[in-house]
Order: C-alpha cells, then sequence, then structure tokens
C-alpha cells in the first residue's frame, strides 16, 4: 500500500476521492505501448498459435533478464497516436522491481 492520499478533515466524494493506492509487489505487471505494425504482429502471431515473448529490464540490468507474460492484447488501437497499449506480467518474488520504476521492454514475435 503507498502512503495514504488524503488526511483527517479532507473532504471525500465517492468516487472521486483517491484515498490510497494498492500496490501489488509480486507479480507486478509492465505496461507499454506498441505501433499498429507490432500490435497486427503479436495479434497475427498468436492467432496462429505463436508465441509473444516479453523479457523485461530495469536501468541498471545490462540486458534483459526478466521473463514476462503477454497477458492479452487490447481491442483498439488509439486513432490519435497509432499506438496500442499491452500489459505483461512477471513474478518479482524478492521483491527487487519497485512499483512505478521504469522498465526497458524487449518484445518477440515468434511466428508458428
Amino acid at each position: 500500500m503507498s502512503r495514504f492520499q488524503t488526511t483527517e478533515g479532507n473532504l471525500i466524494k465517492a468516487d472521486e476521492t483517491l484515498i490510497v493506492v494498492l500496490v501489488a509487489l509480486d507479480p507486478i505487471t509492465a505496461t507499454f505501448d506498441v505501433d499498429e505494425r507490432t500490435f497486427l504482429a503479436v495479434a497475427r502471431a498468436l492467432a496462429d498459435k505463436g508465441k509473444a515473448v516479453v523479457e523485461v529490464g530495469v536501468a541498471d540490468d545490462d540486458s534483459y533478464p526478466h521473463k514476462a507474460t503477454l497477458d492479452a492484447l487490447p481491442t483498439i488501437i488509439d486513432p490519435a497516436t497509432g499506438k496500442a497499449q499491452l500489459r505483461a506480467t512477471l513474478a518479482n518474488p524478492k521483491g527487487s522491481i519497485p512499483p512505478g520504476i521504469f522498465l526497458r521492454v524487449r518484445l518477440k514475435v515468434e511466428p508458428k
């Protein structure tokens, strides 16, 4: 759990006021944007029983040592940017990747 966003005496409105943010440490999720071409390649590979391999690294990693699993593909692409937001889940049993940290993501598409 993160720090409280309100203090005693603050006005709280239902469905509007953020009180506290719940933070999961294991597993964690990484969201990242891909362009239309990459989105189509991933969608087609998965539809044909191929794989999308997601690897993650933090700032002081020399490579992408953390393996992640692509959760789901979005149903739309943002028409303003031409990008789709993907989400991957990765294990973090020792809590070595803190919440909110910037991650580098490498996505490999492996057709069947």
